[in-house]
């Protein structure tokens, strides 16, 4: 797994010997592309985040980004969910008019809404190139996320060729209650799709508060950001079959 610090994605990519690329971003910790380095072993993976310098808001690394992308056999887009979290406070936008943001005095909150905004037009950007170009793509954010709602996606999810699925934390292992959408054009990863089988109130733990684990406290809903383990093996190995990735095996 190749963790992507400076711009030149394309002639990594010429220098990989792999059959299959696969390229997560925002990738946060890692998981989607780690399950898939360690499942497939033909494939190279290429993480990007601003964890590790690479701001892909900014204009020239976008670019970088979608001239890399036709190389790719698999795409991630897990975007932050930031200000388009319904538990944001205080709240930065609403459903409906106000879907790209409040206009806040303090420019600060401004800014934060502006660049939410720009990370899911960019993923918008992304996700219309791998459908044009025939490559499996995913877009996961919470089911509550508003980011759902903004037109230009709800036009991504009425399409005829992609599939909008429910995924729950529960059933992959998880103690508490963890519902995630995922958008994608791969049928394969339909078999991802699960229900929970909880009651109300019959999880181990909610998403609130803080969790503490061998001593360490975090927050719940921090700790929930990393994909279920059971999860991403069944999807890398998913996709490792899957026909969409198939017709782009050995592509440079």
């Amino acid at each position: 797994m190749i963790r992507i610090r400076q711009q030149y994605l394309t002639s990594l990519a010429i220098l990989s010997t792999a059959s299959c690329i696969a390229l997560e971003l925002w990738a946060g910790s890692c998981s989607w592309s780690g399950a898939i380095a360690a499942t497939a072993r033909d494939w190279a993976c290429y993480v990007i985040d601003i964890l590790w310098g690479c701001d892909i808001c900014q204009p020239e690394f976008k670019d970088e980004c979608l001239r890399f992308i036709p190389r790719c056999a698999a795409v991630h887009l897990g975007v932050e969910c930031t200000s388009w979290s319904i538990a944001a406070h205080p709240a930065y936008r609403a459903r409906g008019a106000d879907i790209w943001g409040f206009n806040f005095d303090d420019p600060a909150k401004n800014l934060f809404v502006r660049c939410a905004n720009t990370m899911v037009l960019i993923a918008i950007d992304i996700f219309l190139l791998c459908l044009c170009l025939g490559i499996s793509v995913s877009w996961e954010n919470p089911a509550t996320s508003m980011m759902w709602d903004v037109p230009a996606v709800r036009a991504l999810i009425n399409r005829d060729d992609t599939y909008f699925i429910d995924v729950y934390y529960c059933g992959y292992g998880r103690n508490f209650e963890g519902h995630r959408r995922i958008l994608t054009n791969d049928p394969s990863l339909l078999k991802l799709q699960n229900k929970c089988r909880h009651g109300h109130g019959g999880h181990a733990q909610r998403l609130s508060g803080t969790t503490t684990i061998n001593g360490v406290t975090q927050s719940t809903t921090k700790l929930a950001n990393k994909y279920p383990a059971r999860l991403v093996s069944k999807w890398a190995k998913l996709l490792n079959n899957s026909d969409l990735v198939k017709q782009h095996r050995g592509v440079r």
